[in-house]
């Protein structure tokens, strides 16, 4: 690959990633004012929230996209956000709109510009020794499976997915259904809290915890014969 080609695809991905913290920051700015004045009264920034009107919704969208796109960026604070501003089922399907748009773009970037894209984000040894890419005849299973289970690296997951044979609809049908569930505890805690229902929201936040740390147990076993079986 010539030097040209590399600059220009790190460009692309600088690019991204200042677009990603302007975004994030003005998201920030214009809705934490509001949120830290009307703490104490969750219905009052509520309807602030609404009187935006479809921006707000429009905004949170793009961050959930970038979010997924930016891999470094964590999704759960974004998510418990969301159920907290939205409530529990706008919330929800804000951010699986957001996650299904950044896969859809990952997968697309990824089969267009391969490794050399994804070296500018992860360590390639930590890719070619990903589970997913150690059994391709089991890679739909083990795809659903690992993106279903709360705590997995979901974000490096979803560049790993570009790699392999996998058809765009399946993909699309994995992003759109099997991290609903890690997306579902984290929206209704925001909820939670934003009905001031503190202690139901730490139970959901404890349980999720819990299962996180199984499911980063349960990755780490399937890892460990893919590294095995590394050459």
């Amino acid at each position: 690959m010539n030097t040209r080609h590399i600059v220009s695809k790190r460009a692309i991905i600088i690019t991204l990633l200042l677009a990603g913290v302007a975004l994030i920051t003005a998201f920030g700015i214009w809705i934490g004012g509001p949120l830290l004045a009307m703490l104490d009264d969750p219905a009052l920034f509520q309807e602030w929230v609404q009187d935006q009107g479809a921006w707000s919704k429009i905004a949170f969208v793009g961050v959930m996209t970038l979010q997924v796109v930016i891999a470094w960026l964590p999704g759960e604070p974004l998510e418990i956000g969301a159920g907290y501003t939205f409530g529990f089922w706008e919330g929800t399907m804000l951010c699986m709109l957001g996650i299904v748009i950044g896969s859809v773009l990952v997968f697309a970037l990824v089969r267009k510009y391969g490794r050399s894209l994804i070296a500018l984000f992860f360590s390639m040894d930590k890719i070619d020794n990903m589970p997913l890419l150690q059994n391709p005849k089991r890679l739909t299973l083990l795809s659903f499976i690992v993106f279903l289970i709360p705590g997995t690296p979901k974000d490096i997951l979803t560049y790993c997915v570009g790699l392999t044979r996998m058809k765009f609809t399946t993909w699309l049908s994995i992003a759109g259904i099997a991290r609903i569930p890690s997306v579902v505890t984290s929206t209704y805690s925001g909820h939670a809290l934003g009905e001031q229902q503190q202690t139901v929201a730490l139970i959901v936040l404890a349980g999720t915890i819990l299962l996180s740390v199984c499911g980063i147990l349960i990755y780490r076993r399937m890892e460990s014969p893919a590294k095995g079986c590394a050459p």
